[in-house]
C-alpha cells in the first residue's frame, strides 16, 4: 500500500470525489498531530476513498428512483 501512495496512483475522475479527497486529505494532514504518514495514513486513504465512491455510487442509484430511498431499497425478486 505505501508503494502505491509514493506512486501517487490517480485519486479519482469523478470531480465530486476528486475534490471531496483532496480537501479531506488535506484537513488531517493540518489535524493529525503526529503527522498524515507511514501506513496509518495510507489506511486512512483507502478507506475514505472507498467510502466516496460509495457514497457517490449510491446517491445516484437512488436519483434512478426519483430520490425515493425506499425505492432503491427494495426487495429483490429471484429472476
Amino acid at each position: 500500500m505505501w508503494q502505491a501512495r509514493q506512486a501517487r496512483e490517480p485519486v479519482d475522475e469523478i470531480p465530486a470525489i476528486a475534490t471531496a479527497y483532496r480537501k479531506t486529505h488535506a484537513d488531517l494532514r493540518q489535524q493529525c498531530p503526529d503527522g498524515y504518514t507511514g501506513q496509518f495514513a495510507t489506511d486512512i486513504d483507502r478507506i475514505l476513498l472507498y467510502l466516496l465512491r460509495f457514497l457517490d455510487l449510491r446517491l445516484n442509484e437512488t436519483h434512478k428512483f426519483g430520490g425515493d430511498a425506499r425505492k432503491y431499497l427494495r426487495r429483490l425478486k429471484k429472476g
